[in-house]
């Protein structure tokens, strides 16, 4: 988003994959989070600490395999991430946009920004019957909506 916003002339569309899509400048992931999640990333910054740790695998995938190559791979991310939002000077650029839902992935934030872009008529939509880790999980099944929406766009 904050790429569209500076540069939506060297872009084509935008994909987002079970992802935050801000409406507004500065609107943060964390922002429209559950209370508990809040409090889990609050307890992981002590000390000085401003970096979250990975967690909740089991809503990644459930591949033990994959599951256990994200635990292995994956490293911290810094607090800023989730709490502030992109800058943005031009929130809604003249883009394509299309929403791939994470369908097993459910409760999940990103359940009701998928229902929202349902009725944006900005957006296609479709649901994967993946987890978040989707791309790793099941590469084939996440290429094949991107390569067909890719197509649309050629001309």
């Amino acid at each position: 988003s904050g790429v569209a916003d500076r540069q939506p002339d060297r872009l084509k569309a935008l994909v987002y994959f079970d992802a935050a899509v801000p409406d507004q400048s500065g609107e943060a992931l964390l922002a429209n989070a559950q209370p508990e999640r809040i409090a889990q990333f609050e307890a992981q910054l002590t000390d000085g600490n401003f970096r979250i740790s990975p967690d909740y695998f089991d809503v990644w995938t459930d591949d033990t395999s994959v599951k256990a190559k994200l635990k292995a791979l994956c490293t911290t991310t810094p607090v800023g991430c989730f709490t502030q939002g992109v800058t943005l000077h031009n929130p809604r650029p003249k883009l394509p946009r299309h929403y791939m839902l994470a369908a097993k992935n459910d409760p999940s934030i990103f359940q009701k920004i998928y229902k929202k872009a349902l009725g944006d008529s900005d957006f296609t939509t479709e649901e994967l019957p993946v987890k978040h880790a989707g791309m790793c999980e099941r590469p084939n099944l996440f290429a094949a909506p991107l390569m067909a929406y890719a197509a649309t766009l050629s001309n």
